[in-house]
Parts: C-alpha cells; structure tokens; sequence
C-alpha cells in the first residue's frame, strides 16, 4: 500500500483530504514539526478502487482520526510512532485498511485494534 507523500493523491490508505475542527488534533498537528501532514486532494484515482465514494472515504477517514485522537488521549505518554491512524514515523499514521482473520496490524487505525479502555473493533493479537 503506498503512503509516501508525493503519491497522497493515488493512495489507498487512509489520508484525509480535510483536517476536522478538532482542538485536541490542531495540538496535536502543530506539535509535528519534522513532517508536517499535507492533505491529498479530493477525488485522486486509484489503481484498486478500494473506497466506495470520495464522500464515503472522507466520512472514513474523519471518524478513525478523530476516534484515533480520543485512544491517544487516554495514554499520559504515548509513544511518538502511536498515531491516530496507525503506527509510522510520520504524519497522522499510516492508515491501513488491510486486516485478516489472522491478525490486525499495528499500523492500521487505532480505532480498530486499541483496547482497555477502548473496545477494540478488531483486537490484535500481539506477536
């Protein structure tokens, strides 16, 4: 799946579009200074059309940032990699949307393997 910045535009992960009105993730934004997000552009077209809508990606992409946001809030020192949408260096996280029966990766949204006191939607299996 490809997250780099250049190709935000034609990425199939999670990569929001707009920034919600959110004090908590303005904080949160201002404080990443080394790689400050850049949006992508509305309506990019991908290789594997893995989103139904651009409006349905954009609701997607809001609700796991912001629920991602609310997870982080309960750590007093999350690590710096802990992202509201999963594990990575960078930006807001990684974003990724693949889980199996198998397992489901860290650097996919923390709204859906985060637990206690979350309720993970997925729980992950730690190896």
């Amino acid at each position: 799946m490809e997250n780099r910045n250049h190709y935000r535009n034609e990425s199939e992960v999670l990569w929001p579009a707009a920034i919600p009105d959110d004090a908590d993730l303005k904080a949160y934004m201002a404080d990443e200074r080394k790689f400050p997000f850049k949006p992508r552009a509305p309506g990019g077209t991908l290789e594997n059309p893995i989103f139904s809508s651009e409006q349905g990606r954009q609701v997607i992409e809001r609700e796991f940032l912001l629920a991602g946001m609310r997870i982080r809030g309960f750590s007093q020192n999350p690590s710096r990699a802990l992202r509201p949408l999963g594990f990575s260096p960078f930006g807001l996280g990684f974003g990724s949307m693949i889980v199996t029966y198998r397992n489901c990766p860290n650097n996919s949204p923390l709204a859906l393997w985060a637990g206690d006191p979350w309720y993970a939607l997925l729980p992950r299996a730690v190896n």
